[in-house]
């Protein structure tokens, strides 16, 4: 075995998109929490092949209350139910801190979603893209931000890029 076969791998990322689910109790929306259950499987895999995960992506989940611009304009749709919310915390209980969390709190409100039309000019948003780290790494997470530029374009995404800064050599 040559000594790049032994060195050890710097790290995993994955960009993952959850599907949509459509509407609850639809076919798609069973699919989505299958999949978020076999992402929870992977993710604890993953964490055995060390030494660092970083998972990121439109996770299609807003995972408290706190994490859309007004829950009651979202009761019984997709994206908010206790079945998905559970679903991604089976994934985050698999080994992941949550590191917009871990870097301005739980109730922090960042969206990094609108909806196309007037919900992003009056902040109508959510927070249904992550960014997630094994335990190590988030220990080193120096801030996350969201990427407004692109929303200032004549079509932009509906979604902002939601991107993580770490320190990766240890100061003293």
């Amino acid at each position: 075995m040559n000594d790049a076969a032994r060195a050890p791998r710097p790290g995993t990322v994955v960009s993952v998109y959850v599907p949509h689910g459509r509407v609850p109790g639809h076919a798609h929306f069973e699919y989505k929490l299958s999949f978020l259950d076999a992402l929870a499987a992977l993710v604890a895999s993953w964490l055995t092949e060390g030494p660092h995960l970083v998972l990121r992506g439109d996770i299609n989940v807003a995972p408290t209350d706190d994490d859309v611009f007004h829950p009651d304009a979202f009761a019984g749709l997709t994206h908010v139910t206790p079945m998905e919310r559970e679903a991604m915390e089976r994934v985050l209980a698999a080994g992941l801190v949550d590191l917009e969390v871990a870097r301005w709190g739980a109730t922090a409100r960042r969206w990094a979603w609108w909806n196309y039309g007037t919900g992003y000019s009056r902040n109508l948003g959510m927070r249904i893209d992550m960014i997630a780290a094994d335990a190590g790494l988030a220990a080193r997470l120096d801030t996350t931000w969201i990427d407004h530029v692109e929303r200032g374009v004549d079509k932009p995404s509906d979604h902002a890029a939601l991107l993580a800064d770490f320190r990766l050599a240890v100061t003293e």
